[in-house]
């Protein structure tokens, strides 16, 4: 049994209600995708680091209604190549991996300056890109009121 295969059976067991599919490394360059709920993060990661994977990288997507946290994580030895996602409501923390994955610390700050989340349990959730005294998050999607207003006004007027 392949590392793929072997991660794909040990994932079923112990998340039963995470989405896990395969994927077509060829057009995405992953081997798996996960996604899964925010309070098993640590869990998985855990069983990943198990499975000898290092991360890559992690961002976050601004859905407007939410956010979507990604990290990703590869092999040396056996290409193999994982995505694994969570939804995130607004308002809500982030649960931090860097306990497990030391150089996810960077990655979550920058996700930090970048759209203003938080990680819980993140050992310096200090600004790494942006001023300290920084309020302004450059890839936050929310529209500000006056051009929520504006763009309904242009709309009835076309």
């Amino acid at each position: 049994m392949g590392t793929i295969e072997s991660l794909k059976v040990d994932l079923a067991t112990r998340f039963p209600s995470a989405k896990v599919a395969d994927a077509d490394y060829s057009k995405r360059g992953l081997h798996l995708e996960v996604e899964i709920q925010q309070a098993d993060i640590l869990r998985l990661v855990q069983i990943l680091r198990g499975h000898s994977f290092f991360l890559e990288f992690g961002t976050a997507v601004d859905l407007l209604d939410g956010f979507q946290i990604v990290y990703q994580f590869g092999r040396y030895t056996e290409p193999a190549r994982v995505a694994v996602k969570y939804p995130l409501a607004k308002n809500v923390e982030p649960t931090s991996i860097a306990l497990v994955y030391p150089g996810a610390d960077w990655f979550e700050r920058e996700i930090f300056d970048m759209f203003g989340l938080r990680f819980a349990g993140h050992p310096d959730m200090r600004h790494l890109l942006m001023p300290e005294d920084s309020t302004i998050y450059p890839l936050l999607k929310t529209p500000k009121a006056k051009e929520k207003a504006a763009k309904g006004r242009a709309k009835e007027e076309g």
